[in-house]
């Protein structure tokens, strides 16, 4: 077996995944957007709460795992985050929600792989389901953008969006002070330059890592 059928093997079995979590998002999000705006709100701040296995089925789910890479927690956070859009779509005044290839992207967003879409395909709506699924999980999310100037305009036309799901956001650059509170939000868009300089803030200071 050469390097290219291993790639081959990967691409179907990451596509198969996609496709997979896809179908079982929709399910749940056909749910969630039957609920009224005050039973959703309420819904997306209950805590997720893991289905107790037994040994063996434990054992078998991590095996699964291991090839792919399904976590309920986050896919159950990635159709709130989803519903939440259709709901409030940051700052677009007429949205239908999220298109499908958009879904999809926020999917593989939550993995560890890299994704590219073209100009115009909606990267800066497609990650907030990804971020607000990571966010809820694991508390703080950096936004890597290309610039500075992308930072901040994402930052700023998303904000309606965090608000909604009451996760707080800010926009820091290099020239954000390491210890500044805009450091401590739960979506913090930056550039690497921004995260590089705030590293090596923590580091002169002697701050743990964040």
């Amino acid at each position: 077996m050469n390097i290219l059928s291993i790639v081959e093997i990967i691409s179907k079995l990451s596509g198969r995944f996609v496709n997979d979590s896809y179908f079982t998002l929709n399910q749940r999000l056909e749910q969630l957007l039957r609920l009224s705006e005050s039973e959703f709100k309420q819904e997306l701040h209950n805590p997720f709460l893991v289905e107790k296995k037994t040994p063996f089925r434990a054992v078998i789910y991590k095996l699964i795992r291991l090839i792919f890479p399904f976590d309920e927690q986050i896919t159950e956070y990635l159709a709130k985050g989803i519903a939440a859009f259709s709901r409030c779509p940051a700052d677009l005044p007429d949205s239908p929600g999220l298109y499908p290839e958009q879904i999809q992207a926020a999917i593989v967003l939550t993995q560890r792989a890299v994704l590219q879409m073209d100009t115009g395909e909606g990267k800066t709506y497609a990650l907030l389901p990804a971020a607000y699924a990571l966010a809820r999980k694991h508390g703080r999310i950096y936004v890597i953008c290309a610039n500075e100037y992308l930072a901040f305009r994402d930052a700023t036309r998303t904000k309606n969006y965090w608000d909604y799901v009451g996760l707080s956001v800010s926009y820091c650059s290099r020239n954000t002070y390491h210890a500044d509170q805009k450091w401590g939000e739960n979506i913090i868009y930056t550039t690497l330059n921004g995260i590089a300089f705030k590293v090596m803030g923590d580091d002169l200071n002697g701050c743990p890592p964040t």
